[in-house]
């Protein structure tokens, strides 16, 4: 299976989720931290780098580069076949995948994809954009799972708590 195969699932099952290309990458990565995780084998082949904005797959950021920032509409043909218990195995990363970073925007991958300890900060150091192993990802803090406080929505409702005329002010402003 290679990474494209991965980014079609989640556009096919999880379209509600409004993903666009940076997401996606991020999604499909998350994919594969699970796989390793849970099952000890990579759920795909495909190279990821640690790119400028996080870990990013060169076949999948290619393959929806048109829609930019924009939600991707349709799943990119692959002309790659997958075997049915591959792509069951699959479509159960993808799920509960999805359901985990379901309340994750595109800021929220940034920030926890370059955390501390993550597999793109360890290897960003090298400068470039270098490849991310399955060792850098099992060495990493990658395998940590987000909680509903990681998220930007959370950190605004939480100051919105704390300093209730925040947002007031500042539409005053």
């Amino acid at each position: 299976m290679r990474a494209l195969d991965v980014a079609n699932l989640f556009i096919e099952r999880h379209s509600d989720l409004g993903l666009s290309n940076s997401s996606l990458n991020k999604l499909v990565y998350y994919a594969q931290v699970e796989s390793l995780a849970t099952t000890g084998k990579p759920l795909f082949d495909s190279r990821i780098e640690a790119g400028d904005y996080g870990p990013v797959e060169p076949e999948v950021y290619q393959a929806f580069e048109q829609y930019g920032k924009q939600p991707i509409q349709h799943a990119a043909p692959s002309g790659h076949p997958v075997d049915g218990r591959a792509l069951r195995e699959a479509e159960k990363i993808v799920d509960a995948v999805a359901e985990e970073y379901k309340d994750f925007t595109a800021f929220d991958f940034l920030v926890w994809s370059q955390r501390p300890g993550s597999a793109w900060s360890n290897v960003r150091k090298q400068g470039g954009n270098p490849p991310i192993t399955r060792q850098d990802i099992l060495r990493s803090r990658d395998r940590e799972k987000p909680t509903a406080s990681d998220t930007l929505a959370s950190c605004i409702e939480s100051v919105g708590e704390e300093y209730p005329n925040t947002f007031r002010l500042l539409a005053d402003a």
